[in-house]
């Protein structure tokens, strides 16, 4: 097995890859957020946010370990809070970062500017 990959810590190579996708994500949005123009970066940062919870998903629901040696004792999973309460901050981050996009670009209003001066009647 691949555990403890961090002293101390007890960390496997899956959580140490999960890790490692939402910083480089994390890196990913605030790199598009600076781009000058907001229309390339909406883009860019909903595939960003996409792509790791699709991986976050798959690395939840398709773990590598294989179940056919488990006896009774070895059949409790000790982390198993730990991990929805993971999964629901991280929907609950997701919800606020949408929320915050929705308002901030796509709600925006784009005033018109006149195309000539109004004009005044004098008396």
């Amino acid at each position: 097995f691949l555990m403890a990959l961090v002293p101390g810590i007890n960390i496997g190579i899956g959580l140490l890859l999960l890790i490692i996708i939402w910083v480089v994500c994390i890196i990913a949005i605030i790199l598009l957020v600076l781009l000058p123009k907001p229309r390339y970066g909406i883009p860019g940062i909903s595939l960003a946010i996409v792509l790791a919870a699709t991986i976050t998903l798959i690395f939840i629901f398709y773990p590598r370990a294989s179940k056919g040696n488990l006896t009774n004792d070895e059949d409790i999973d000790e982390l198993f809070i730990g991990r929805i309460l993971l999964i629901v901050i991280l929907a609950i981050f997701l919800a606020i970062g949408c929320m915050s996009v929705t308002v901030l670009h796509w709600i925006e209003p784009i005033r018109a500017y006149p195309l000539r001066k109004p004009i005044h009647l004098s008396r």
